[in-house]
């Protein structure tokens, strides 16, 4: 696996990422960002489509950072979309 820097402006926000974060969470995201750094990579598409990282970029870029690391894969926009629900849903348990 292979992890490249690309600018953000270059990224594209998928529309149906069903992702969303309140302003305390997305404050607190910052937060950790500033602490550790951005650590883990985004999942895009070939063509630049965001799967995984939309609000780390986000926060990213609100903390003046132009550039995100990221991992690129290639997949048809049916299977972009199934992996983007299962970054986003499946979890384990506190």
């Amino acid at each position: 696996m292979e992890i490249v820097n690309l600018k953000i402006t270059v990224l594209n926000f998928a529309e149906y990422n069903p992702r969303v974060i309140s302003d305390l969470d997305f404050e607190n995201l910052k937060k950790s960002l500033e602490t550790y750094g951005f650590v883990q990579p985004v999942v895009i598409n070939k063509d630049k489509t965001i799967i995984g990282g939309h609000q780390r970029v986000k926060a990213w870029q609100a903390l003046g950072n132009e550039e995100v690391p990221c991992v690129i894969v290639d997949l048809d926009k049916e299977a972009e979309q199934k992996l983007n629900i299962a970054l986003n849903k499946i979890q384990g348990d506190w």
